[in-house]
């Protein structure tokens, strides 16, 4: 069983708003939280500022980012396990909406990804592959 060392954003505009984001070339991969791998050598809150740039293009700096706890996360897709580090910050100036296509060395280059805000509540229930867990 492969395991990979993984990190997870909630960015929210306000407590009970945070960004989620949709796949537009594939809209049966549910709902997800900007998150990725960390690469080897590579500290949780660097990666993590990387990962937000490249899915997003947000530019969010390692020192904004908030530790809110660890997760084990068993992949259903593949004979996966995820040590997920979860992190949060606040970002109160950005748009409703956005499109963003993904620049980055690995698997997700090239994909477009479509931005937006859903209630915290909402979010519990709409976010595939268990990432609502420590919402």
């Amino acid at each position: 069983m492969i395991q990979k060392t993984k990190v997870i954003a909630y960015i929210f505009r306000r407590p009970e708003e945070i960004l989620v984001f949709s796949h537009v070339d594939f809209p049966e991969v549910g709902l997800q939280v900007v998150g990725g791998t960390v690469e080897p050598q590579e500290d949780f809150q660097n990666a993590l500022s990387r990962e937000i740039l490249e899915e997003s293009g947000l530019i969010i700096h390692p020192h904004e980012l908030n530790k809110i706890g660890e997760t084990i996360y068993k992949r259903r897709d593949r004979e996966e396990i995820n040590l997920r580090h979860y992190y949060s910050v606040i970002k109160t100036d950005l748009p409703d909406r956005w499109k963003h296509i993904v620049r980055s060395l690995g698997e997700d280059n090239g994909l477009v990804f479509e931005f937006f805000w859903v209630s915290l509540e909402e979010a519990k229930v709409v976010l595939d592959g268990n990432f609502a867990e420590l919402l």
